[in-house]
């Protein structure tokens, strides 16, 4: 998680991001362990992820927190898929907003 939160730094994630869109900055564990409002963390995940796929010019449908997360965790894998990055993994496995599969 430390690279990762070290790439988005580089990305300057904390001005194009967080700031924009009223979040906090993410601690080096936040995407490993559950948080108090799961909720809140996929929405910070989903909304990462939207973000960093309009870096690389892949624009996707806004995803919503009134949207169905399982639904929304098979969008992003299948964004990903049309990008050539193939993962083996279950949405089952991002619908929670952390652990591996969302790292």
């Amino acid at each position: 998680m430390e690279a990762i939160l070290d790439s988005l730094k580089l990305l300057d994630y904390e001005n194009k991001l967080v700031r924009k869109k009223g979040f906090k900055p993410i601690s080096r564990s936040y995407f490993a362990i559950a948080a108090t409002n799961a909720s809140e963390q996929f929405l910070y995940f989903v909304t990462l992820v939207s973000w960093l796929l309009a870096l690389n010019n892949h624009q996707v449908k806004d995803w919503s927190k009134y949207d169905d997360p399982q639904t929304t965790s098979q969008n992003i894998l299948l964004e990903l898929q049309k990008l050539g990055i193939d993962l083996d993994l279950a949405p089952t496995k991002i619908k929670s907003g952390y652990g591996e599969g969302v790292c």
